[in-house]
């Protein structure tokens, strides 16, 4: 038998959640937040994803993401 590729996967939940957060935001408004060596799934072409790093320069990327995208907040608190 010969060995497969395996690689980890999110939870189906989290799968569904990304699903639900899709279609009621659009893609343009989705940004996903995965963790490098994960495999991402295919069906969500054109949604923004940003891994997780030890630096933290994933949360100035996602606060980017959120201020081009209209979200109002505060970025000093959020970092």
């Amino acid at each position: 038998m010969e060995p497969r590729n395996l690689r980890p996967r999110a939870r189906q939940n989290v799968i569904l959640e990304l699903g639900f957060s899709v279609a009621r935001l659009g893609r343009a408004r989705v940004c996903a937040l995965y963790q490098e060596g994960v495999e991402l799934p295919s069906d969500f072409r054109g949604v923004e994803y940003t891994s997780f790093d030890a630096g933290g320069a994933w949360k100035l990327k996602l606060a980017r993401e959120l201020y081009h995208a209209g979200v109002q907040f505060d970025p000093l608190r959020a970092l």
